[in-house]
Parts: C-alpha cells; sequence; structure tokens
C-alpha cells in the first residue's frame, strides 16, 4: 500500500510542487487537521498558523495566513493566500 501522496501549493504570486509526502497537517477553522494518503476528498478551510509537512520521517513547517485544502485520494492541492517556510526550534 503506498503511503505518500503528493502536495501543491498555489499561492496569488507562485506554484509550487512539495513532491510526495507521508503526512500533512493544517489550522482547519475548527482545529488542526491531519491527512495521510488516501485519505477521503474533502475541503477544507485552513486558518492562520503552522503547517506541518512529514516526509522520509523529516518535519517542515510553513506558516500561512490561510486558505483551503483541497484533498484528494492521490493528493492535496492547498490553495493560500500566503505560504512562507520556517525553522522550527
Amino acid at each position: 500500500m503506498n503511503k505518500m501522496f503528493q502536495i501543491d501549493v498555489i499561492t496569488p504570486i507562485k506554484t509550487k510542487n512539495l513532491g510526495s509526502s507521508e503526512y500533512l497537517r493544517a489550522p482547519g477553522l475548527d482545529g488542526l487537521f491531519g491527512v495521510k494518503a488516501k485519505h477521503v476528498n474533502s475541503i477544507i478551510s485552513i486558518g492562520p498558523g503552522e503547517i506541518k509537512i512529514t516526509k522520509d520521517g523529516n518535519d517542515t513547517f510553513f506558516k500561512t495566513s490561510g486558505g483551503y485544502a483541497d484533498i484528494k485520494s492521490e493528493g492535496v492541492i492547498l490553495i493560500l493566500e500566503t505560504f512562507e517556510q520556517r525553522n522550527k526550534s
């Protein structure tokens, strides 16, 4: 069973493919939500906060001012107002 899924990010100024990932955590308007491979199709509103993406057991963190996650079984498209990588202390 494939445990990886694609993540793409679309902002007003750029589009970025983040490649295959194992897990995505994002701040939904009703609280944090997580996504793994084969997630049920959903569209979820994202609030301001931190997005965590896990790939090969390593976590990468991004900050956003909000947007939407379009989740399909094969991948996720994040449609965000802003998206910036940050270092986790």
